[in-house]
This record gives C-alpha cells, structure tokens and sequence, in this order.
C-alpha cells in the first residue's frame, strides 16, 4: 500500500494478451461497480456495512486485510474482538480487530468478516471521504475484474466472467495459507523477469493500491546520497514516516509469454532493511493495464495492456 499521490506516469507495451469475448461490462447476472480515481490511479467504490452506508472505500489488492478507520468503526458501535498486527510494506502497526455482520459492494456481499480499526490519516489527507480499505479477505471470495476503461470492477461466484475472459493464463504463485479463518489471505504474487536479472524470476504484488512500479532492493550504481539529490517522496497508510525513493532506469519486463518495453520502476533509498514482506520482490500496479482479471480460486491472472 505505496505510493497514495501519483508520482510519475509510465509507459507499459505489451503484446495482446487479453480480450473480452464481448465488451468490458460484467456478466449479465451481475452489476458493473462504478469506481472513482482517488487523485491519483487508487481506486474507491461505495461499501455498506450492517446495512449502513454506502461509505467510500480504496479498493486494494495488496491490502490482505479490510481496515476501516476508528471513527467509523466508532459509529457503526463494531465490538472489538482482539488486536492483530497489519502489515504493510513498509510498516508494522498493531490494530484492534472487529467484525462486521455484513459488508456489501454492489452485488457481492460477505458475512462476518474480520476488519482492522487503523487510522487513515494519509489517505485522508488527499481523499477525506474515503472510510477505509476493501482487502483482500473480502476481494478474494470472488474472481475479481478492474476495467479502467470503464471505471467500473466486477465481482463474481458464478464463473461466468471467467468464461468469458479470453488470453493467457498468467499462473500466480501459490503459497501455504495462514492456519485458520483469520482475517488474511495469502498475496496475489506473480513471477515476472526483468532486465538485467538473468534468468532469475521477479516476484511482484499485484497492487492495486499502488500508484507506481517498486523494486524493494536498491541495485542502483551511485551513492545513497547523489540518489538522494532527485529523491521522490511517497505516503503510506498507517503511522510511519514518509520513504524516500529514486527512479531506476527503465527496464524490458517479460510477463507471462509477452513483452513490455521499458518500465521505470521506483526503488527504496536505505531502506531496504524494512522492506519486502513474503517473500515478494516489488509492487506491479494494476493500474499499469487496461483491465486486470483475477480468479482467486483457480490462481491465475490475465493482464490487458493499455
């Protein structure tokens, strides 16, 4: 969850990798969820919770947990059932845990779900009315469709849109599941190559509560300080200071059996002690794509280039 204000804009080239058998809408038997860019590339929609609301909530695929900020949680009077430590990429916060009845976006509706009380005050400070994060724990009980051409995602059980998807399967990595019904789910990891990496693969989030590609390692030739002479600052959610970072060159990506030509990814400037959580290598923005599909339940991720 980098990068709340966009910081530079990219060029991503790929070769055809998706096409939707019919048009970018959702299935027949579900309703398009219209988003709102929240300044940046960040996406927000409309979630109620124990049929209040709708509230505005950042959509964010590299959130593994749903957090709603204290003062909702306050007046939706939600009990506390325990703490639990969030994990960002750059941060560690401990938080209390509560647990909604039911929260619903547009159709798709889930019962019983652990959500974090943390504060958003960085978020906030750019978009006021968004009232917490849409996880991964929510996000994961459907196949998932962000189509930014249309402003709209699609949520859905029935299989249908993923029927309709045409183009490669791009495998996601599977990874042990935490033990029990707790509030995470395991990272949407994808392994990509990157120039100059030889033959070893990259493993990125898809992230899409990130504004900006991010490789956590610094490999940069010139000093941290001549780095830090054209340093970009980011935001984080949570408390913690702002990073540092610089621009890496641009660099030939592989995804899947198809090319982009050159992404300039950000990368951390001395901090890469604090960074890189599960085994993951960097941030890969869904905002990059024109439409990105995930089904969570058969692991795999289709990518539409702009």
């Amino acid at each position: 969850m980098i990068g709340r204000k966009q910081l530079l804009s990219f060029l991503l080239l790929l070769t055809p990798s998706i096409v939707l058998a019919h048009t970018a809408q959702c299935p027949a038997n579900s309703t398009a969820i219209p988003f709102r860019f929240l300044g940046g590339s960040q996406i927000a929609i409309a979630v109620s919770i124990n049929h209040s609301g709708p509230y505005e909530f950042m959509v964010d695929t590299g959130a593994q947990l749903t957090i709603i900020d204290p003062r909702l949680a306050g007046e939706l009077e939600l009990k506390v059932q325990g703490s639990i430590g969030v994990v960002s990429v750059l941060n560690y916060a401990g938080a209390d845990l509560v647990k909604a009845e039911l929260v619903e976006a547009g159709p798709a509706s889930v019962r019983d779900l652990p959500i974090a009380v943390q504060g958003l005050s960085q978020i906030q400070a750019f978009n006021p009315g968004v009232r917490g994060i849409l996880g991964e724990n929510f996000l994961g009980r459907f196949d998932l469709l962000i189509d930014y051409s249309n402003k709209t995602i699609c949520l859905d059980q029935t299989k249908e849109l993923e029927n309709q998807m045409q183009g490669e399967r791009v495998p996601l990595l599977e990874r042990a599941e935490r033990g029990g019904d707790l509030a995470y789910t395991t990272p949407m990891l994808v392994t990509v190559h990157v120039g100059g990496n030889g033959r070893k693969g990259t493993i990125l989030n898809i992230d899409s509560g990130s504004s900006v590609p991010m490789l956590f390692v610094n490999r940069l030739d010139a000093p941290w300080w001549l780095q830090r002479d054209h340093a970009l600052r980011g935001n984080v959610a949570g408390k913690g200071a702002a990073p540092v970072f610089a621009t890496m060159p641009s660099q030939k990506v592989e995804i899947g059996q198809h090319t982009s030509r050159q992404i300039a990814f950000l990368t951390p400037i001395n901090a890469e002690s604090q960074m890189g959580r599960d085994g993951m290598d960097g941030l890969l923005p869904t905002s990059l794509f024109k439409s990105v599909f995930i089904s969570y339940a058969d692991h795999f991720v289709m990518f539409d280039p702009r």
